[in-house]
């Protein structure tokens, strides 16, 4: 799987995390994490799809389910906290 040109956007990893560790204003972290998320979800996907194919078709599956939209799970929890 081929991330595409959003490679750029893995710079605000270990930036996210410095920031979060300063405890700078939250919505600088939630803006910078944010951007992290987004450069990891192809990375994220790909993982996914290869652990549920070794897994097999029922456990795969609900793997795909459950994991498959991490990202957007992960961003409408943070949504309805503010």
């Amino acid at each position: 799987m081929h991330p595409g040109n959003i490679n750029f956007l893995l710079i605000f990893v270990p930036i996210g995390i410095t920031v979060g560790a300063l405890n700078m204003a939250p919505l600088t972290v939630f803006i910078l994490n944010f951007m992290a998320v987004v450069a990891l979800a192809p990375f994220i996907t790909m993982t996914v799809f290869r652990l549920s194919v070794v897994a097999g078709a029922v456990w795969g599956g609900l793997m795909r389910a459950v994991l498959g939209n991490a990202m957007e799970m992960m961003v409408r929890r943070v949504l309805s906290l503010g």
